[in-house]
């Protein structure tokens, strides 16, 4: 994202460095509201951080004729309510981290941005679990485009193929899958083997414009699952959070984890991978549903 910068010299200088690691283009550092419309109108900016004080009626304008998304960066009470009476809601407080302003950017609300900034966060990145119910269309697409999408902001994202009714992250990419990648990482962590060069090793690399997306795939056979126990699998998803920042994973559709009451064991490691999970992703039911309905297996949820 190319953006412009408006901010004090110490908040600017704080968020910077990590901007440009998040894969941004820093286009121009105008000094006040005359300077930052010159650079709105004449540099074609995306984004723009800029401290309250800036902020004028007429900025906002210019920015909004050019599309350009603002986020105000508030200190004070009457920071605040310069920013309330302009009517913007994109407002972050100046202390906050480049996490939270980022999110905010790109268009999380800054309510939602603040709670998940503030929440205590599992150890290493967070895993994201793509599910639906049998006959709910686009489960595997749905994984790729995220994992294209947040790769191509700046994260390091990776695809991990658990679906135990057969894998197809591997054929709808063009990859290879004579070694599935996952399977091999459940059996290096039972083996207390499995490490970040090890996860290099077995992941299969996809290009994604400039970016590259490492691919552990899945096993094509539902049969071969029986080989990699609950544990195994947990494990291996947990070992994968340290390698990158968000871990993609794409499961089967049945999340019962009985094993004496399912007509497979493979369908247990579902409920193992949904229960790891930081995000879950459901596609539902390509159907209508009745206004009374409360079969939560046929709606979509995020959290």
């Amino acid at each position: 994202m190319r953006i412009v910068l408006a901010l004090a010299a110490d908040v600017e200088d704080r968020i910077i460095g990590s901007l440009l690691d998040a894969g941004h283009e820093l286009i121009a550092r105008p000094a006040g509201s005359f300077e930052l419309i010159a650079a709105i109108e004449g540099q074609s900016p995306e984004g723009a951080i800029v401290a309250a004080p800036v902020l004028t009626p007429t900025v906002l304008r210019v920015a909004g004729v050019a599309k350009v998304r603002v986020v105000a960066l508030a200190s004070s009470a009457s920071d605040r309510a310069h920013l309330a009476e302009l009517g913007l809601d994109e407002v972050v407080e100046s202390s906050a981290g480049w996490e939270e302003i980022q999110s905010v950017l790109q268009g999380e609300p800054p309510s939602i941005a603040r709670e998940r900034a503030e929440a205590p966060a599992r150890a290493g990145g967070r895993i994201v679990v793509v599910w639906g119910p049998a006959g709910s269309p686009g489960r595997t697409t749905t994984a790729l485009s995220l994992a294209a999408e947040l790769a191509a902001r700046g994260e390091r994202v990776a695809l991990v193929d658990a679906d135990s009714y057969g894998g197809t992250i591997a054929p709808s990419l063009g990859l290879l899958d004579e070694a599935p990648g996952f399977a091999a990482a459940c059996r290096l962590a039972g083996a207390d083997a499995l490490d970040l060069a090890q996860l290099e090793r077995i992941a299969q690399p996809y290009s994604v414009g400039s970016r590259i997306i490492p691919v552990l795939t899945g096993i094509g056979r539902p049969s071969r699952w029986t080989e990699l126990s609950a544990d195994r699998v947990t494990t291996a998803l947990r070992r994968c959070r340290s390698w990158v920042d968000t871990v993609i994973v794409d499961v089967g559709f049945n999340l019962e984890s009985d094993e004496e009451i399912v007509s497979e064991p493979t369908t247990c490691h579902t409920s193992v991978l949904t229960d790891e999970t930081d995000r879950l992703i459901i596609m539902p039911r390509k159907r209508k549903l009745p206004d009374e309905t409360h079969d939560w297996s046929l709606c979509a949820y995020k959290f």
